[in-house]
């Protein structure tokens, strides 16, 4: 079983969206304040799962971001909206990137095609566009917004086009 995911971190909220390629189907968990409720249980069932299951993931730039925070979801080492976000933001300052061991194996294509080296870095935004990707969105809040309702929507249609 192999899993296309990204993940979205805001304040006050937490977003999964992976893309199961065999049964082409939507998981989507969400983790947010007290308004938006949580997934945090059923995500951390549905990561033992695909770990159980030997499952594979791909995303863009998951070696260095999705996936030490999805890892730490699912070793209950953070578990709140506010957590989530805080250890991003750690990730993302960090100068050096520290190696996450993969439970569940991962494939980078940020990586695998050196979108890492400094002449040829660049965003998953400007390979859409290369590629002629037919609906280039761009994130329709801004990282430190709080999320509504109303606008996890919208970021849940960005997650799935991503």
């Amino acid at each position: 079983m192999i899993i296309v995911y990204d993940i979205e971190t805001f304040c006050n909220c937490f977003t999964y969206t992976g893309y199961n390629i065999d049964t082409k189907e939507f998981d989507i968990f969400v983790i947010g304040d007290e308004s938006l409720g949580s997934d945090i249980d059923a995500f951390q069932i549905y990561l033992r799962d695909l770990m159980d299951d030997k499952a594979g993931m791909i995303g863009f730039n998951n070696i260095n971001f999705d996936w030490p925070i999805v890892r730490a979801i699912m070793n209950d080492q953070v578990n709140t909206a506010k957590s989530i976000y805080a250890l991003a933001q750690e990730i993302i300052s960090q100068e050096k990137r520290v190696y996450v061991p993969q439970e569940i194996p991962q494939l980078d294509l940020y990586l695998l095609n050196h979108y890492d080296n400094k002449s040829r870095n660049t965003s998953l935004k400007a390979l859409e566009v290369s590629c002629g990707w037919d609906n280039v969105m761009d994130m329709p809040m801004d990282h430190r917004a709080k999320i509504d309702k109303i606008s996890l929507e919208k970021v849940l249609v960005y997650n799935k086009n991503d």
